[in-house]
């Protein structure tokens, strides 16, 4: 069985705005303090759980992929806007560097643009990704403060159907940052796809805590898919029996060929692992039931459908 995760992230120094790392290290100091009762400082969580994550090169990435047995990461970063302060390394100079990385292991690594598309130049930064670094796709933030809607984005999604490349959306909640909260629910990305309907569409995390707005449209709409990322943090919290309902749920709703099995590494590696994310869904302790073939597509096939690997 082939394993893809589909939403890995390169912290490196400089890489992430100053307020968003702040606003990881606050949440992260919350969620180890609720679910496992450890007590962090401020700039503790941020030295040990942030700063500690950084791989500007993807070898940590590389060892954790050896170790769950995942053949192929797709990696991005995250452009917040300027609105609560760029970090050091420009969002286009930090996709040359990722870029640059999937160009050293092409067999373990494709990466995605990631932009806001008002910044100035975005469209034409977003073809030389494309067509000169070899970057495969399109990752968008509406944390910054646009939705999907917007018509300035109206372009990418052309090209991205033009292109046969995905667009990966954030969706959902967001760490204690000052970005914007209201742009990142999934009904806009579900408007975005009707009107769009050639450009494939992935609502990263389901969502999030927004799951069920999530599949009252995925199940709908053809060119909307799901990645799992984030939901290590589900796992934990709820325990494996709920989170095989939930996962059935989803399958049974939306289709199992809906589904990426995602990490949204580094971050939620903190509560659960990526080989232990592996495991949750390959050797399952439960009576909730899944079949043979929902299992490798959610591990690898959808993967392989919507990034075309070969």
């Amino acid at each position: 069985m082939k394993i893809y995760d589909t939403h890995v992230h390169l912290f490196m120094d400089g890489g992430i705005p100053d307020a968003y790392e702040l606003g990881m290290a606050r949440t992260m100091r919350l969620v180890l303090k609720n679910k496992q009762q450890v007590e962090l400082s401020l700039e503790d969580a941020r030295e040990h759980l942030i700063k500690g994550m950084y791989d500007p090169d993807g070898e940590k990435v590389r060892a954790a992929m050896a170790k769950a047995g995942i053949e192929k990461s797709v990696i991005f970063g995250s452009d917040f806007g300027s609105t609560i302060g760029d970090p050091r390394i420009h969002p286009f100079e930090a996709n040359e560097i990722y870029a640059e990385v999937a160009r050293k292991h092409p067999l373990q690594f494709i990466a995605l643009a990631a932009l806001d598309p008002r910044r100035p130049g975005a469209l034409g930064h977003f073809e030389r990704c494309v067509r000169e670094l070899g970057m495969r796709g399109l990752k968008l933030h509406p944390a910054a403060g646009f939705l999907a809607t917007d018509e300035i984005l109206y372009p990418f999604y052309e090209k991205c159907a033009d292109w046969g490349l995905p667009v990966i959306f954030h969706t959902g909640a967001q760490p204690a940052a000052p970005v914007a909260l209201d742009t990142q629910r999934p009904v806009f990305v579900a408007e975005a796809a009707t009107r769009f309907p050639e450009t494939k569409m992935i609502m990263a995390h389901v969502g999030m805590d927004l799951w069920n707005e999530a599949v009252m449209y995925g199940k709908l709409i053809p060119n909307v898919y799901f990645d799992l990322s984030y939901h290590q943090f589900s796992f934990v919290t709820w325990g494996a029996q709920r989170f095989y309902e939930w996962l059935r749920f989803l399958i049974d709703e939306c289709g199992a060929s809906k589904l990426l099995w995602s990490t949204d590494s580094p971050l939620p590696n903190a509560m659960l692992e990526p080989d232990l994310y592996v495991k949750a869904f390959l050797v399952r302790d439960s009576d909730v039931e899944f079949s043979q073939e929902e299992i490798e597509w959610i591990m690898g096939g959808t993967a392989a459908e919507v990034f075309d690997f070969s």
